[in-house]
C-alpha cells in the first residue's frame, strides 16, 4: 500500500503551534482506542491529516470544523481515480468546512508532503471559517491522559 505518512509533519506541526499558541496541538498518532479517537476528533476546531482509514473519526467532528485531507496526485496501476473523496464526503456532513491538497510528486512509496506556505494559505482560510470556536481540549487531554 501507499506511506500514509506526512513526510514534513513535524514543520506543519510547529508552524501551527506557532501561529495558535494558546491551542493544545495534538498528534494522532492511532494508537488510542476507538473511543479515546471519537472524543479527540469531536474536539477539534481542525484536522489536517494525511488520506487514510482513521480519517472515519471525521464523522465525529464538531460542526463548524475544518477538515484538511493531503492526498496522492498520482494514482497507482489499477486505481480508478487520481483521489478518493470518501473522507472529504464524511467531514463535510458534519458542517465542517473542508480543504484539500494533492501532493503531485508522491508515489506509492514515498510520503506525503504539505508544503509550508500552502498549509499557511489553507491556515487562513481556516482562521476565516474557525475564528468563533473556543477550544475544548482541555476536558478531553485529561481524559486521555
Amino acid at each position: 500500500g501507499r506511506s500514509r505518512a506526512l513526510k514534513n509533519e513535524n514543520e506543519i506541526l510547529d508552524m501551527i503551534r506557532e501561529r495558535y499558541p494558546h491551542w493544545v496541538v495534538q498528534r494522532f498518532t492511532g494508537s488510542l482506542s476507538v473511543m479515546d479517537s471519537v472524543r479527540l476528533f469531536s474536539v477539534a476546531d481542525i484536522v489536517i491529516a494525511p488520506h487514510g482509514a482513521a480519517n472515519l473519526f471525521s464523522m465525529f467532528m464538531k460542526r463548524d470544523g475544518a477538515y484538511l485531507e493531503v492526498h496522492w496526485g498520482k494514482k497507482m496501476p489499477g486505481e480508478g481515480n487520481d483521489w478518493n473523496p470518501c473522507h472529504v464526503s464524511i467531514a463535510s456532513s458534519t458542517g465542517s468546512k473542508v480543504f484539500m491538497h494533492f501532493d503531485r510528486q508522491a508515489d506509492a512509496t514515498s510520503g506525503l508532503h504539505l508544503p509550508v506556505h500552502v498549509a499557511t494559505f489553507l491556515m487562513d482560510k481556516m482562521d476565516e471559517h474557525v475564528k468563533n470556536l473556543q477550544p475544548l481540549w482541555d476536558g478531553v487531554l485529561k481524559e486521555l491522559s
